[in-house]
């Protein structure tokens, strides 16, 4: 992902090389950022949801799955 200023969010500014997903081929495919906590929450292509530091180390919390969505 890539680090920003929020004076102005459309330049990134310092992209982070994330590390510590389970799956050797793991990719993320979205982040969110939780302003109350000001965790940074991301979800890979093998329905893992993690937590990341803004140094870019992924910490595994849990599977996400819905019944009847996933193979």
């Amino acid at each position: 992902f890539t680090l920003f200023d929020s004076a102005t969010p459309v330049n990134g500014t310092v992209p982070v090389v994330v590390s510590g997903l389970l799956g050797a081929n793991e990719r993320l495919l979205a982040i969110d950022l939780r302003p109350t906590t000001g965790s940074v929450y991301a979800i890979s292509d093998a329905s893992r949801i993690y937590t990341v530091t803004l140094g870019g180390i992924a910490t595994f919390v849990l599977v996400y799955a819905v019944q009847g969505l996933l193979p």
